[in-house]
């Protein structure tokens, strides 16, 4: 049996992008290792 149907969300509301990606300056690439590591952050996005 092949399925085709996607995930449909429980609401229609918009995905929170915002609560798993968190930026950091390049100077603090130590601490966002670490809130990866600790579960603080699910998307480190380092700036340059």
């Amino acid at each position: 049996m092949r399925t085709t149907a996607a995930v449909v969300p429980a609401t229609n509301a918009p995905f929170p992008f915002d609560k798993l990606v968190r930026h950091y300056d390049f100077a603090d690439i130590e601490q966002a290792f670490a809130d990866s590591a600790a579960g603080r952050t699910i998307k480190p996005v380092l700036r340059f």
